[in-house]
C-alpha cells in the first residue's frame, strides 16, 4: 500500500486502564504533531467487535504504537493465540 492509501498515520492500541494517558498525553501529541491519529473510542465503528475494529484500523494505519504497559500484559489481549 502507498503512503497516500492510508487512513491514518498511526494507530494507537493500548489497555483502557491506561486511557487517561493514551487520549490526553500521546493521541494529543500526536494530534499536535500534525498526524491523523486512528484511536478506539473516536474511530471505531460501533456495533462492530473490537478484534474486528483493531485488524481495520491496523491494515487503514501507516504505523501502530503500542503502549505496551502491565495493565496491556495482564489484559484479554496479550493471551491471544493464533
Amino acid at each position: 500500500m502507498a503512503d497516500t492509501e492510508f487512513k491514518y498515520d498511526v494507530f494507537i492500541s493500548y489497555s483502557h486502564k491506561d486511557e487517561k494517558w493514551a487520549d490526553k498525553v500521546l493521541r494529543q501529541r500526536l494530534d499536535d504533531a500534525g498526524l491523523k491519529v486512528c484511536i478506539d473510542y473516536r474511530d471505531f465503528e460501533a456495533g462492530k467487535m473490537a478484534l474486528l475494529n483493531m485488524q481495520d484500523a491496523a491494515k487503514q494505519s501507516k504505523h501502530i504504537v503500542l503502549v505496551l504497559t502491565r495493565n496491556w500484559l495482564n489484559s484479554e489481549w496479550s493471551s491471544l493465540k493464533h
